[in-house]
């Protein structure tokens, strides 16, 4: 059904077709052929909408700045499918790449185009899922602490499954080991009701949060408790997701609302590793579901930066994406002006100095010299701003009502001050 190439006319063919229960015509045979329902104007196929090409980048707008949608190419289409029909992976790639809130957020490319795998394995750390460690339901957490142009709250504690990837996160006043303890047993709640059981295993970093009363809470629960040395990397991995969608859901919504779609994106993201979506796992995928351990090759390739043409469309690196090499995050090319970390401007290229041996240098029109790696190619179109939807409008009443009844206005009492009444024959 989503290979067919359906227009808007065609479209209305069909619902006059369903409407008026024709037999014949080419609108008729297709609503029968796919077994078309039609709901308040709009025609489903197994509970799918059908949605032309004309309407693709509006409801693409509707789902990224309202709703769930993951802000990526396959996510989106994956997220996209269960309730459309009619969108294609590669209308979903162009679309994004206009998009110009996430070509600000952007991740850089590094100087070196391929590194060398430190690891000869994904998923070394896996083993840490074992029965006789944290068992099949650990869960990690970690705190984030908010810029101070996002919110007054200072901190978000942030927890994550590690078998599937589900994503819970809610913000902090301080960060004391009570309120850590009350936000825990929130999450232990909700994992309960959704998967079935509460977790088997904590881990966490050394931090003075995660101690003292949360430790006490754990034990009481026969709950494993596991202190990584420096950070929880899998949590790590997970709240640089969270907080990228953040970044770009905050300039549209209001802080509690952004929170929510940062972290249903997320979880409506299908995993490379499992090939689901957080949300979609029941209570036996836990140990049905297989993960995938890909191994990594020794040497890897070494590939070369991507080659511009002339006239390419372009961004340039600001210089906050070099002050930080180690702990840089790409979320934070959306707080203030000074931690930009791409041109608002985009420019063209004009000349190509070409070095064999090294990274090709590009001349901008605005007379600068880059790398190819400090450049992020713009796709062609008119660029895609996520905005709020607009607020209804109130419509009057079409019945006329009767005007209200006239009513006096009160007397009105003066002010000045009245004398005493004088009767005639009395003092």
């Amino acid at each position: 059904m989503n290979k067919c190439r359906i227009s808007r006319p065609f479209l209305t063919e069909v619902r006059k077709a369903i409407r008026t229960k024709a037999r014949d015509g080419k609108a008729a045979k297709f609503a029968k052929k796919w077994n078309l329902k039609l709901t308040d104007g709009k025609l489903f196929h197994q509970k799918r909408q059908l949605v032309p090409p004309e309407d693709v980048e509006k409801i693409l707008k509707k789902e990224a700045s309202q709703n769930g949608m993951p802000l990526s190419r396959d996510g989106a289409y994956r997220y996209l499918r269960t309730k459309y029909v009619g969108f294609k992976l590669k209308a979903i790639a162009d679309w994004l790449k206009r998009v110009e809130s996430l070509q600000l957020i952007h991740r850089r490319k590094n100087a070196e185009p391929r590194a060398r795998n430190r690891r000869p394995k994904e998923g070394i750390t896996n083993w840490r899922m074992a029965s006789k460690n944290e068992g099949r339901f650990s869960l990690g957490v970690d705190l984030f602490e908010f810029p101070a142009e996002w919110t007054s709250y200072p901190y978000c504690f942030i927890a994550v499954l590690k078998r599937n990837g589900f994503v819970w996160a809610e913000p902090m006043n301080n960060k004391s080991s009570q309120l850590s303890k009350t936000k825990l047993l929130n999450v232990f709640a909700d994992c309960k009701k959704r998967f079935g059981r509460i977790p088997t295993g904590v881990t966490s970093d050394k931090g003075t949060e995660f101690r003292g009363k949360v430790t006490e809470m754990l034990q009481s629960k026969r709950i494993k408790q596991h202190f990584e040395k420096k950070l929880c990397a899998f949590v790590e991995n997970k709240m640089s997701q969270v907080f990228r969608q953040f970044a770009v859901m905050r300039k549209i919504h209001g802080f509690k609302k952004s929170l929510e779609l940062a972290v249903a994106k997320v979880n409506n993201t299908v995993s490379r590793i499992t090939s689901k979506a957080a949300v979609d796992w029941k209570p036996a995928d836990f140990f049905t579901v297989k993960r995938k351990q890909r191994k990594l090759r020794a040497r890897v390739k070494h590939r070369r930066h991507a080659e511009y043409p002339i006239g390419q469309r372009v961004r340039h690196l600001l210089r906050a994406a070099f002050d930080k090499e180690k702990m840089y995050k790409s979320y934070e090319g959306m707080r203030k002006a000074s931690k930009w970390q791409w041109s608002r401007r985009i420019y063209t290229i004009e000349k190509r100095r070409l070095r064999p041996g090294f990274e090709h240098r590009y001349k901008l029109s605005n007379n600068e010299w880059y790398d190819g790696s400090e450049l992020q190619p713009i796709a062609d179109g008119p660029l895609v701003k996520l905005e709020a939807p607009a607020p209804a409008k109130a419509t009057a009443s079409k019945r006329a009502t009767a005007p209200p009844p006239a009513v006096d206005p009160p007397l009105r009492r003066s002010s000045r001050a009245r004398r005493k009444p004088v009767r005639f024959g009395f003092p």
